[in-house]
């Protein structure tokens, strides 16, 4: 009986050692150093209050409400403002903080409360949507300026923290680990965002993530969702990017142009590299509007940038980290595989376009890859971003598992735009055993997809 005591005692001492245990082994800060370095961090971080004029609760992460409609002529009472929360961190200490752009949307002003429980009134220095980036001013000189990591670099498994105010709830700390960098979302591929496991809440907007030596690496910005809940999945902006983007704002200048070369392109798996022939890196030319630099130096899609200037074996990252940090109008080579061959493509950087949304309805017939699919009505072409293609109207088992979706449009195979079924057909002949690669429109977005060739 007392050794039945004896051990159960020694394994509920056990079971309790286990956090402790498996946190060392990751390498997370234990006790007093765990301690000391949260409170470096707190200090840092600040809550950021800004009015709304409408009762409905911010939607998502701290997007305030629009402002309520006017009282007109009935007598009837303006609401009482609501307030807004996010959060925000020291990164200068004359008196400058970084948070989101969507926190500061439509005003000059914000409430701002420290740490140590001081608070100011905060003028917005400059914003940028584009980045969601945003500078805070307030009359200080001495406040607690954050670490930053030189670089701003991560890598994909390390652990790192979020301080906020999540719901509200100041000072609150949450963590987990770095899943993917860099990570490129529709509509805006040029900024590349950190990808995380740390829980992200309304109030968190704007608060800093900080890598295991209490450095900030990041500023949370949003997260993905079908609910406007965390579901497990948080983005965050390098801080490096997002200090270069607020640099002029602390000298009252604008925030600088960024290049573009009207260029749009995706990650380049193994399955799409077999698929055009190519071993090795690469960025996949998705989209080429006619408006843009790349469309004048003769870029298209299907082509494979593994080139740039200098610097060959390029990726994704590569080429847009190089693409975003030009001023307009700057010379820039591509290195280019296309059909088998290289070749330099030389252009200059500008400005480029966002597709629309098209409409697209037709009848459809069966088709390969288990696809039914249907052209492009013609009656819905004209304006819209697509002027032919395929539309997909249901997907077998082969093409649902190379991604496709009821409703995409098939634009072109490899390189070779679809405009009819016919089209298709002879698009994707045999090729050897290589799968064939369909650049697909969806949502307003274009991107490849590997179909395999054993059909």
């Amino acid at each position: 009986m007392v050794i039945d005591r004896l051990r159960s005692r020694i394994a509920v001492a056990a079971l309790a050692l286990l956090p402790a245990l498996a946190a060392a082994q990751n390498g997370l800060p234990q006790g007093a150093e765990a301690a000391a370095r949260l409170q470096r961090e707190l200090a840092v971080v600040v809550t950021i209050r800004t009015a709304v004029a409408s009762p409905a609760l911010p939607e998502g992460p701290e997007v305030p409400a629009g402002p309520a409609a006017p009282a007109g002529d009935s007598g009837a009472p303006q609401r009482r403002p609501l307030y807004a929360v996010a959060s925000g961190f020291v990164v200068a200490r004359n008196g400058y903080i970084l948070t989101n752009a969507h926190v500061v949307a439509d005003v000059t002003e914000a409430e701002v409360r420290l740490a140590d429980g001081r608070m100011y009134t905060a003028r917005v220095a400059g914003r940028d949507a584009a980045t969601d980036v945003a500078l805070l001013a307030v009359d200080a000189d001495d406040l607690p300026a954050a670490d930053i990591a030189e670089g701003g670099r991560v890598a994909v498994g390390e652990w790192v923290t979020a301080v906020g105010a999540p719901f509200g709830l100041e000072r609150s700390t949450t963590a987990g680990i770095v899943s993917a960098w860099p990570r490129y979302l529709p509509g805006n591929g040029t900024l590349p965002l950190i990808q995380t496991e740390v829980p992200i809440h309304p109030g968190s907007s704007g608060s800093p993530l900080f890598n295991l030596r209490g450095q900030v690496v990041g500023m949370n910005s949003t997260i993905y969702t079908r609910t406007g809940a965390y579901a497990g999945v948080g983005f965050a902006i390098p801080i490096d990017v997002a200090l270069r983007v607020a640099a002029p704002w602390r000298t009252g200048a604008a925030a600088p142009a960024r290049s573009r070369i009207g260029l749009s392109v995706q990650p380049l798996s193994p399955e799409l590299a077999r698929a055009f022939g190519w071993q090795g890196n690469g960025a996949l030319v998705n989209d080429v509007p006619e408006a843009g630099a790349a469309a004048r130096a003769g870029l298209r899609n299907g082509d494979i940038v593994v080139g740039i200037g200098d610097r060959a074996d390029a990726d994704l990252g590569d080429l847009q980290a190089q693409i975003s940090a030009l001023p307009p109008g700057s010379s820039l080579t591509l290195e280019v595989f296309r059909r088998g061959a290289l070749q330099l493509v030389a252009l200059r950087t500008d400005a480029g376009t966002v597709p629309a949304e098209p409409a697209a309805t037709s009848r459809g017939r069966a088709d390969r890859f288990g696809l039914v699919l249907a052209e492009l009505a013609r009656d819905r072409r004209s304006g819209g971003a697509l002027d032919a293609g395929l539309v997909v109207r249901t997907v077998g088992s082969v093409s649902q598992r190379a991604g496709l979706m009821p409703d995409d449009v098939i634009v072109a195979v490899g390189d070779r735009p679809v405009r009819t079924l016919a089209d298709f057909d002879a698009a994707v002949q045999p090729r050897d055993g290589r799968p064939v690669a369909c650049l697909v429109w969806r949502r307003g977005s274009y991107g490849y997809l590997a179909l395999p060739s054993g059909r």
